[in-house]
């Protein structure tokens, strides 16, 4: 019993960990996407 808990516990651990990354990957997709974008934008 105290085994499974205490995986449980590292895996939500681990998913914690998988999530920021994931997070930080998206946004720095984002950011170079934006970078390369032409900025017609900014006339609005």
């Amino acid at each position: 019993m105290l085994y499974d808990e205490f995986s449980d516990e590292e895996q939500s651990n681990q998913s914690d960990r998988d999530n920021r990354a994931f997070i930080f990957l998206t946004l720095e997709k984002l950011a170079s996407r934006i970078e390369n974008m032409p900025f017609n934008l900014k006339g609005h």
